[in-house]
């Protein structure tokens, strides 16, 4: 009966594997993004056009400090994410000395 056993499928060559993140990819590559376009629209061959359409300097200043709001809330939750895997880690090891 052993030989009738089919082994499980090999995964395609070349198949990339997906790196796992905090913070998704796309979060930071947005802000990222917008932070390039800010730069690029206070350059003064924009500001006539981008006038027109109210997209001024004060309007650029508050974008740029909520991509910094964004930027603070994606390390606040590192920083929350790490120090639960970290606190999980510190119990089982105490768990794990106090069963011995």
């Amino acid at each position: 009966m052993a030989d009738d056993v089919t082994p499980a499928p090999e995964p395609p060559a070349g198949t990339p594997k997906h790196a796992r993140g905090l913070i998704k990819k796309a979060y930071e590559e947005t802000v990222s993004t917008t932070e390039k376009l800010i730069v690029t629209a206070r350059k003064t061959v924009y500001a006539g056009p981008l006038g027109e359409s109210e997209i001024d300097d004060p309007f650029l200043t508050a974008l740029s400090g909520k991509c910094g709001s964004a930027r603070d809330l994606m390390g606040q939750a590192v920083d929350k994410s790490t120090d639960k895997t970290g606190a999980t880690v510190d119990e089982t090891r105490n768990v794990r000395v106090r069963i011995v």
